[in-house]
């Protein structure tokens, strides 16, 4: 089971309409752009929702952290995903309502 902090933010945004969605990949040394490393979700005001190691920390706000990182020889990056790319039908989420959320094994459902 997933811990969650911060899930009032999500439940107080049920049948809420969700104007737009940004997710942000973690690059580190030029791999991994694929991995989501942190989901944007925009109903009246941004909700971050930051995944570590089975925790996932809800809390509000875009997340304004560095876009680029270099230490010891390595460079992380934080780069947002082009979601036309990665979701099919990407348009046909927007403006729909959020009616539940549920917390799985390893999952989070919205």
């Amino acid at each position: 089971m997933l811990d969650i902090f911060g899930d009032k933010l999500l439940s107080q945004n049920i049948h809420k309409p969700l104007l737009d969605i940004k997710l942000e990949c973690f690059i580190f040394n030029g791999e991994g752009a694929n991995l989501i490393n942190s989901v944007y979700l925009r109903f009246d005001n941004w909700i971050s929702l930051f995944f570590d190691d089975g925790v996932v920390f809800i809390k509000e706000g875009l997340g304004e952290k560095m876009r680029r990182l270099e230490s010891g020889g390595d460079i992380i990056e934080y780069q947002y995903m082009d979601l036309a790319l990665h979701i099919n039908n990407f348009n046909l989420i927007q403006n729909k309502t959020l009616t539940n959320v549920t917390v799985g094994e390893s999952e989070l459902i919205l």
